[in-house]
């Protein structure tokens, strides 16, 4: 074999090889960028998701006590009334809990869980309460007055996952931004300290 020929071949294996490096920097590259790309993706599914149950839970804390007396003008009792806004607050807080967060938001989907679980324990107490016609307004207002920490509770753990979705980078929906300035409106004026008091 002569030099030149051995010289050129040589320089084949060289040239193979920085294509091979290339190649596998190429598909390092592509792969990166294809995960970034799902995981954005599932980002603004989640978000999607989480937006429905705010704008849900948002729309009814807003129209609440528009929404209570339509419903007392249209004849519906006091009990009923309850009855209907405390189902109406369920659906998007059980939707909530719902949510398929994707990896690293799992701090995130707790909070949102454990507010779905505080409300959903109050309101089947306080829904089946409303539901005895037995139960006067002194026994529901002390049996409401029982079940105070579980909203305290469920308030809260909204607000904590809200903040942890902000910490987190991710996507936050305007309504659940608006949702928190409420709540956080609420417990500041002193409410929080009425609700948690026994006495």
């Amino acid at each position: 074999m002569s030099r030149k020929t051995a010289v050129t071949i040589l320089l084949c294996f060289v040239c193979a090889a920085v294509i091979g490096v290339c190649a596998m920097a190429g598909v390092s590259k592509w792969n990166q960028h294809q995960a970034e790309l799902e995981r954005q993706q599932q980002l603004e599914a989640y978000s999607a998701q989480l937006t429905d149950s705010f704008d849900a839970l948002y729309e009814m804390e807003a129209g609440l006590l528009d929404r209570m007396a339509k419903q007392q003008q249209a004849g519906s009792s006091d009990r009923e009334v309850l009855i209907d806004a405390i189902e109406a607050i369920r659906s998007p807080m059980e939707a909530l809990a719902a949510a398929d967060a994707p990896e690293g938001l799992s701090e995130v989907q707790q909070h949102f869980s454990n507010a779905a679980e505080s409300f959903g324990s109050m309101a089947d107490t306080v829904t089946e309460l409303l539901a005895d016609k037995n139960q006067n307004s002194e026994a529901l207002r002390s049996a409401a007055v029982g079940l105070l920490p579980d909203a305290v509770d469920a308030f809260d753990q909204l607000r904590y996952g809200v903040e942890a979705l902000e910490e987190s980078g991710a996507p936050v929906p305007d309504s659940a931004q608006k949702l928190t300035e409420e709540l956080n409106a609420l417990l500041d004026s002193g409410v929080s300290s009425m609700l948690t008091r026994q006495d």
